[in-house]
């Protein structure tokens, strides 16, 4: 069984993050992927881009993910990690032909051969079982002609995992992936990061989601966990984790026993008396009326960001579309 995560979004974040609570579930998430890798047998953890939230890092995040690499380095010395570059890790646009500059890259260097990025490579994990990774590309056309290029190397006498970070169609999310290509009936499982909330499509192609919420965009999502996939049976299962959540209630006697981060929105019945009323409250933060520049407001402020003058050039930009 090969544990598969994405989207720890490892981060120094300024809502929540008391004596660095949120940054170090981010990394427990980490210790718990280890001790399941352990249980199952497998030496390899599959990690499908944006484990780190930024491109560019604070020293607490430096010296507590390399804390936590380390004592797991050590304690599981068999156990290695195959990463892809998620779009939060790049420094600049994925380009065909560019080198890659990204956040993860210093991890190579501090632990060889244990944390292993395979952008752009074919890498055989096992005698019977080989990755293909392929990070994410902001174009779409450059990531298909990479799939296409990618999947000639593949080796057909093996299980081959696809491992990518792209926008799968979920929901109202506009995806970036032509699925019609005939490249993905190639391999035996296509995995993509991207997307928090954990689903598939045919079976074949899975989105693990994030192990713990990064903000309200996950909000109410109660099943974040790792994947596991079955080489032998091509199934996949998951294993469930227990970290605070994002939550939006009506319930002002809320039970907050995890430590949840909750935002009050007015039940029905107050909503109703509310009618035609000028007030602004936390429903502005789920309303998908508001003006984009209204939309823009309440995200700032929803993280906690203060600065006016990003404000001012994005409610700019805002009205020029």
């Amino acid at each position: 069984m090969i544990p598969i995560i994405s989207d720890v979004h490892v981060g120094n974040y300024t809502y929540g993050n008391k004596d660095f609570s949120r940054l170090d579930n981010t990394l427990y998430s980490l210790v718990d992927t280890f001790e399941i890798a352990k249980e199952n047998n497998s030496t390899n953890i599959l990690l499908a881009g944006d484990f780190f939230d930024k491109n560019s890092l604070d020293g607490s995040v430096i010296y507590r993910t390399i804390k936590v690499l380390k004592n797991m380095f050590n304690k599981y010395k068999d156990i290695n990690i195959l990463a892809i570059t998620g779009n939060h890790e790049l420094e600049q646009k994925n380009i065909i032909g560019k080198a890659i500059v990204s956040s993860l890259q210093w991890l190579e260097l501090i632990f060889p051969d244990r944390f292993i990025i395979i952008d752009h490579q074919y890498r055989e994990i096992n005698d019977k079982v080989s990755v293909v990774g392929i990070p994410y590309f902001e174009f779409p056309e450059m990531f298909d002609e990479c799939l296409v290029d990618m999947t000639k190397k593949i080796d057909k006498s093996k299980t081959n995992i696809l491992m990518i970070h792209q926008c799968l169609p979920f929901d109202n999310i506009p995806t970036d992936m032509n699925l019609d290509l005939p490249e993905y009936r190639q391999y035996d499982l296509v995995v993509s990061g991207h997307i928090h909330a954990s689903f598939d499509i045919e079976g074949f192609i899975i989105s693990p989601g994030s192990p713990l919420g990064r903000d309200f965009g996950d909000v109410n999502h109660s099943d974040k966990g790792i994947m596991l996939y079955d080489e032998k049976t091509n199934t996949i299962t998951k294993e469930y984790l227990d970290f605070p959540k994002f939550i939006y209630t009506s319930d002002n006697m809320y039970d907050n026993i995890n430590e949840d981060y909750v935002k009050l929105v007015p039940s029905d019945d107050v909503l109703k008396e509310l009618e035609g009323v000028d007030c602004e409250d936390d429903t502005n933060h789920v309303s998908t009326s508001l003006s984009k520049a209204d939309m823009l407001k309440n995200y700032l402020e929803a993280i906690n960001n203060k600065d006016e003058k990003l404000l001012a050039v994005g409610i700019e930009l805002c009205e020029e579309l």
